[in-house]
């Protein structure tokens, strides 16, 4: 219960567990899942189906739905591959190497949408679409299913319970802002800058990580408790080294 949560070192992982949460919510993926055919349909992708496929001119809903479906594809595919990736890579080291690249695909998807892009209208619908491609197949191996997962790793188990549903409620509360506010950001500022303050969550995501989220990987849950230790850097530096040289 929430006596569990009474200690210091607890409130430090679990404030550092919900804060990924609400990164995670704050690199717009929903606004993008959500209001994807919207997008799509900005990025004027059916120029694109329409050409690839002969049959769809002149048919924007079919292209716009038909372009959307594609788009989760390779979340399918990522999806399948990113729990041997966990162990493999470590959480934060994929989180440190995906962030700003989720960034950069939102920066993409910014410019392909401009006012600039318009007068390359096919170029911009294929470099819109890939960037969503892109930015969906980055976020399901990193993101996606990281947050819930160090949740799990770096709260202890008498905490575990109610941490994890704090997590989840700040994930939730994070996610219903950015759906409500994301149409009034798009009416107000445009879909460009909307993706742009995005990528700059992004961005500065990247050093919140950096400072604040410790390495799991092949750690047991006892090393990860000494981890929330004040001495954090040095503790998973010793083992790190530790079961670098089991491993050898």
């Amino acid at each position: 219960g929430w006596r569990g949560l009474g200690k210091k070192k607890v409130w430090r992982a679990l404030v550092v567990c919900a804060a990924l949460q609400a990164i995670q919510q704050f690199s717009g993926i929903n606004a993008l899942v959500y209001f994807a055919p919207a997008i799509l349909r900005e990025a004027k992708v059916a120029l694109l189906f329409a050409r690839l496929i002969p049959r769809l001119r002149g048919e924007e809903d079919a292209c716009v739905m038909l372009a959307t479906l594609a788009t989760y594809a390779p979340k399918i595919l990522a999806i399948c591959v990113v729990m041997p990736l966990m162990d493999v890579y470590g959480r934060r080291r994929i989180l440190l190497a995906m962030t700003p690249l989720l960034g950069v695909a939102l920066l993409c998807l910014a410019a392909a949408l401009s006012d600039a892009a318009h007068a390359f209208p096919h170029l911009a619908a294929a470099a819109s679409f890939l960037a969503i491609l892109t930015y969906g197949s980055l976020f399901s191996v990193s993101l996606g299913p990281i947050p819930t997962m160090l949740t799990s790793e770096l709260l202890p188990t008498h905490a575990r319970a109610i941490g994890m549903s704090i997590s989840l409620c700040v994930q939730y509360l994070c996610n219903a802002l950015v759906s409500l506010s994301f149409p009034t950001l798009q009416r107000q500022l445009g879909t460009p800058a909307t993706m742009c303050a995005y990528a700059a969550v992004m961005f500065a995501s990247w050093f919140f990580i950096f400072a604040f989220v410790p390495e799991t990987k092949g750690l047991s849950l006892e090393d990860i408790q000494r981890l929330s230790d004040k001495n954090k850097v040095a503790v998973q530096r010793d083992l790190v080294s530790e079961y670098s040289f089991k491993d050898e």
